[in-house]
């Protein structure tokens, strides 16, 4: 699909233009870095660098003009980093490089390969393989030789999202090595015995002694989590998949696609986490919005005969039914308090729906709509929108999370006929929540 120029931020709607001029002057910390939140009226909440977001962030100036701030933020970051890794406090955490990497990534793509931003991810991304590749996983940290835990080398499904990006990489790059690395993380995941065995992906709490994870389960409540844990890995495996060929990776997803019925799905209600049992509780909006989302790729790619979209357009039925007269979405069921971003991300989850045609298409075009506009109503605040309002727009918490700032501009970027989403693919890459 050929490329369409942006649209000036001059003739965006005047909401996104004073967000954009927030991010140059309200949400600075004293050495111009952005901070993760602020009160309603501006004053600092929380000045923690924003860096490990950026992903959330600087795509998104990007695409709204903001090429100025970008540059800047870039540079600024540049103490904070240890061979091109965010890291915080002394210490280099995959969870917090997730969306650093892929912003960079996301950036290269819209500025058409740019040179120096590629040597960034490629300098980032042999960091991640050299000092935190163990046996085919990418643990949490470095180990260290303090805390025993550590020691255990601990490894999180949600590192499995940089299957995704490591595939990316091999693409813009046209280098063999990123794909070997996927392949290998993939590897490492399918060959887990929980999933080999209910297909859904759990923590491992001890890659160098594997004798001890039943122990280790034991003594926890939560086994499994669908929200970034699941879903990233997933997205990691059907983006290794289609750039592969390979039947293995297909054969995973296919796996897990009947572990999310059998374990997750709660008949329209996704659940959040697994105990140890792989029983599922704690249905939510999270889970529901990034649930519909993946499920609906999962149609796009071909996976299950039709059957994923039968189960997302079941889960948005019954969330089409939870929403609230003012057009939001409760956190969860029975919740009396929403949640910004999840409200955001259900209204880009109901319009790719909608853009495959289905029958309800029109429905949820009109939820989304509702959606849209009761966000923008019902969070404004002086300094942005704020995290949580109740169905009455009263604030629940009025924190105002900057990287929600730049993502809450996915709302402007929607196409009004959602079949214009439709083949998308720049559009779809930026409006994707990992």
């Amino acid at each position: 699909m050929t490329a369409v120029a942006p649209i000036p931020l001059a003739e965006r709607p005047a909401w996104v233009q004073e967000t954009v001029h927030r991010f140059r002057t309200a949400y600075r910390r004293e050495d111009g870095l952005l901070m993760i939140s602020v009160h309603p009226d501006g004053s600092a909440h929380r000045r923690v660098p924003v860096i490990a977001d950026f992903g959330d962030v600087l795509p998104f100036l990007e695409e709204l003009g903001a090429s100025d701030v970008v540059d800047e933020q870039l540079a600024l970051a540049e103490p904070h980093l240890w061979n091109g890794l965010y890291r915080r406090d002394g210490r280099v955490r995959l969870f917090l490089n997730h969306d650093w990497l892929l912003g960079l990534l996301e950036l290269a793509r819209q500025r058409d390969g740019d040179e120096a931003l590629v040597r960034r991810v490629q300098t980032a991304s042999r960091a991640l393989h050299d000092h935190f590749q163990r046996d085919g996983f990418l643990l949490d940290e470095v180990p260290e030789w303090g805390p025993w835990t550590s020691r255990l080398w601990p490894a999180s499904p949600f590192n499995g999202g940089y299957i995704e990006l490591w595939v990316e990489e091999a693409a813009m790059t046209k280098e063999p090595e990123p794909l070997d690395w996927a392949r290998d993380l993939a590897r490492a995941w399918v060959e887990t015995e929980t999933f080999q065995e209910a297909g859904v992906f759990e923590p491992r709490h001890s890659v160098r002694l594997p004798v001890l994870q039943p122990f280790r389960r034991r003594a926890s409540t939560m086994r499994a989590r669908l929200f970034k844990d699941n879903t990233n890995l997933l997205w990691g495996l059907l983006t290794l998949a289609d750039a592969t060929g390979e039947t293995r990776w297909r054969d995973a997803v296919d796996r897990w696609l009947e572990g999310f019925v059998r374990h997750f799905y709660g008949a329209g209600l996704p659940f959040s986490f697994l105990d140890r049992d792989l029983n599922g509780y704690e249905p939510t909006l999270k889970a529901a919005f990034s649930a519909l989302d993946l499920l609906t790729d999962l149609h796009d790619a071909g996976v299950g005969e039709g059957r994923a979209l039968d189960l997302a357009r079941e889960t948005a039925a019954v969330w089409l039914d939870l929403q609230w007269p003012s057009g939001l979405f409760p956190a969860a069921p029975g919740a009396e308090y929403d949640h910004l971003d999840a409200n955001v991300d259900l209204a880009v989850a109901f319009v790719k729906l909608a853009a495959l045609g289905v029958p309800e298409a029109d429905r949820l075009a009109e939820a989304a709509d509702r959606c849209r506009r009761a966000v923008l109503e019902h969070h404004a605040a002086p300094a942005g929108y704020v995290l949580a309002v109740d169905r009455y727009g009263r604030p629940t918490d009025d924190r105002v999370l900057v990287k929600y700032q730049a993502l809450i501009t996915k709302l402007a970027l929607l196409p009004e006929d959602p079949a214009d989403l439709a083949g998308n693919t720049e559009l779809l890459s930026l409006l994707r929540d990992r």
